[in-house]
């Protein structure tokens, strides 16, 4: 395991704990951005509900791992949602979503790590967000 994948599983350790601020912290160190890091990125972006970064970011997550179904497959679940409910139609805003927005998208979007997906975890109130 390279330093680098070593800081990518911390950083999801702390998204999943809901410690954003550390986890950014710790995705700001990495260099090198590959995939993997634009979709930690992305979930953290998504934690925070900042949908359109989120999608940005697994767009690159995308556009440098073309091959990956695990992020093709969140990145359609997360534009659906997105487009369901117009959190798409300005690029430029943070969309803010109250707990029942995430739980709805909780039972679409599942951006999973660390062996527990946050999706069942905020829907038995473990995390208050993705």
């Amino acid at each position: 395991m390279t330093e680098s994948d070593k800081l990518l599983a911390n950083a999801e350790r702390l998204i999943n704990k809901n410690k954003l601020d550390e986890a950014q912290s710790v995705l700001d160190t990495v260099i090198g951005r590959d995939g993997r890091w634009h979709f930690i990125q992305s979930k953290l972006f998504f934690k925070r509900n900042w949908l359109n970064e989120c999608r940005k970011h697994l767009e690159s997550a995308i556009e440098l791992e073309p091959d990956n179904e695990e992020y093709r497959k969140v990145y359609d679940k997360v534009i659906s949602y997105g487009q369901s409910d117009g959190a798409f139609t300005n690029p430029y805003s943070k969309r803010q979503m109250g707990n029942s927005d995430l739980k709805g998208v909780c039972a679409e979007v599942c951006i999973g790590g660390g062996g527990v997906c946050c999706c069942e975890a905020i829907l038995q109130g473990i995390c208050d967000g993705l």
